[in-house]
């Protein structure tokens, strides 16, 4: 298990964090470990369940899993950090093992959805390489928030 990068450490008002092993073994951004999975979640080579621990504690998660009418696309959902671990890599680290292991389990595209009014969470998929796709959509019938749909090729380059 390796602890966050000194710098992150150091934001974290110097906790020694650490993102637990789940199940896998890859390491998400900066170099963290990720934690791949819940006791109480059910994976198969359709979906993964991921969550990020700091010092054994939850921290944030993700859930990406295949698309039911697309067997190529992959969606990202449930993507959330708690607001106080916020700014420390945890959710560059679930984007990275999510689109790390769609790329692993042959998908050509990832999507997701964003509240437009999210600007730090665009520029996290921005910088993944995420572009919008469409136009944005109420969030539900009677909200006035809007969702943006995004999505990243994972088409190898030819």
């Amino acid at each position: 298990m390796a602890t966050l990068p000194d710098a992150a450490a150091a934001r974290a008002g110097g906790r020694a964090g650490r993102l637990r092993q789940h199940a896998g073994g890859r390491r998400g951004a900066r170099g963290c470990r990720l934690g791949l999975g819940l006791g109480l979640a059910v994976t198969s080579n359709r979906d993964r369940p991921l969550v990020a621990e700091y010092d054994g504690s939850a921290v944030g998660l993700a859930w990406a899993t295949f698309d039911a009418a697309d067997p190529l696309l992959v969606n990202l959902f449930q993507m959330w950090v708690a607001p106080e671990s916020r700014g420390h890599g945890a959710a560059a680290a679930l984007l990275k093992a999510a689109v790390d292991w769609a790329r692993a389990s042959g998908a050509r595209a990832m999507q997701l959805g964003v509240l437009s009014e999210n600007d730090t969470a665009r520029r996290l998929y921005e910088r993944a390489g995420f572009r919008d796709h469409g136009a944005p959509f109420p969030v539900r019938p009677g909200d006035a928030r809007m969702e943006q749909a995004m999505r990243l090729d994972l088409a190898p380059a030819s």
